[in-house]
C-alpha cells in the first residue's frame, strides 16, 4: 500500500475511533444482513427453529440474509461438546455480556443484538433483519473462528413456519438502528522499534484482549504513520511534545500514553467502552 493510501485508511479508522462507529468491509451497505447461530443437534428448540423459522427466511429472503451455523453437538462422538465451536459460543456470550442464568441455545447474534430461545427468535428476529436492511446490512461479529465456518445455502424446512419472511409490513424494532452496530470496542496502537516499554505494552494489549474480546487494537509504526500520530494528537489535545510519544493508545475519547499503559488503566478504558461509554 502506498504511503497516501495507507493515511487515507487510517485516518478513515482515526475518524472510525473518534465516532466510536465500527466500520467494516464485509458489509458496507450492501444491504445483507449476516447471523452468526449457535445451536445443538440434540436440542428440540434448536430444531424447530432451524425448521420452522430460519428455513423459510432462507428460502425467501436468501439474497439479503446469510446464516453461519456454529452446531456445539459433535457429530463424530455423539453426546460430547464440539470444543472449538463451544468456545466460539463462550466468546460469544462474553463478547456480548450475556448472563450466565440465560446463556443456552439456539442463540442468534444479529448486529449488536443476541437472541436467546425460541420464543424470542420467533417474536424479534424479523424485526430486526428489516430494521438492520434499513442501515445497509450488518458484517458478521468480530467471533475468532467464524471466519472459516462458510454460510449455508438452505435449511430443511418444517411442516409449518414460525415466521413470515415474505411479509413487507412489519414495522422496524423499537430499539432502532443502534441495534444494527456490531460490539466493537476500535483502539490505536503506536510504538517504534527497539522500544522496550512498548514490548511490554504489547502483553498488555493481549491480556486486555484476552478478557474483552471485543476490543480491537491496529498497530501503527509511529515513523512510518507520522501525520496520523499528529493528526491525532490535534484531535485528542495533547501537548505538542507528546504527539510522537510511544507506546501511546487512543480509545475512544481517551488515550494512555508512556507509563499510563498499564493493565488496569487498559482494562478500564476496555470496561467502560464495553459498557457504551
Amino acid at each position: 500500500m502506498s504511503s497516501r493510501r495507507r493515511i487515507a485508511a487510517s485516518v478513515l479508522f482515526s475518524a472510525t475511533l473518534l465516532l466510536g462507529v465500527a466500520v467494516s468491509a464485509a458489509a458496507e451497505g450492501d444491504g445483507i444482513v449476516r447471523i452468526a447461530y449457535f445451536t445443538s443437534a440434540d436440542c428440540d428448540n434448536c430444531a424447530a427453529v432451524s425448521a420452522d423459522v430460519l428455513a423459510p427466511l432462507l428460502a425467501e429472503r436468501g439474497d439479503l440474509v446469510q446464516i453461519k451455523v456454529i452446531d456445539i453437538y459433535d457429530a463424530e462422538a455423539p453426546g460430547a461438546l464440539h470444543t472449538l465451536n463451544y468456545e466460539m459460543m463462550l466468546e460469544a456470550e462474553q463478547m456480548f455480556g450475556v448472563a450466565a442464568e440465560d446463556r443456552g441455545v439456539p442463540m442468534l447474534i444479529v448486529g449488536g443484538e443476541v437472541l436467546i430461545g425460541a420464543e424470542e427468535i420467533r417474536e424479534r428476529l424479523l424485526c430486526l433483519i428489516d430494521t438492520c436492511q434499513t442501515v445497509g446490512g450488518v458484517p458478521w461479529p468480530e467471533i475468532a473462528g467464524l471466519e472459516e465456518i462458510a454460510p449455508v445455502d438452505e435449511l430443511e424446512a418444517g411442516s409449518t413456519s414460525g415466521l413470515d419472511p415474505w411479509r413487507d409490513d412489519i414495522a422496524p424494532c423499537e430499539d432502532g438502528e443502534d441495534v444494527c452496530r456490531p460490539v466493537i470496542t476500535w483502539a490505536a496502537y503506536f510504538y517504534e522499534v527497539g522500544c522496550q516499554e512498548c514490548s511490554r505494552v504489547e502483553y498488555v494489549i493481549r491480556y486486555a484482549q484476552s478478557v474483552h474480546v471485543e476490543l480491537v487494537v491496529e498497530e501503527y509504526n509511529v515513523h512510518e504513520d507520522t501525520a496520523l500520530a499528529e493528526w491525532l494528537g490535534d484531535e485528542y489535545g495533547l501537548p505538542e511534545e507528546h504527539h510522537l510519544v510511544t507506546p501511546a493508545i487512543f480509545v475512544g475519547e481517551d488515550y494512555l500514553i508512556g507509563s499510563e499503559i498499564t493493565d488496569e488503566a487498559l482494562l478500564a478504558l476496555a470496561d467502560k467502552y464495553a459498557l457504551g461509554g
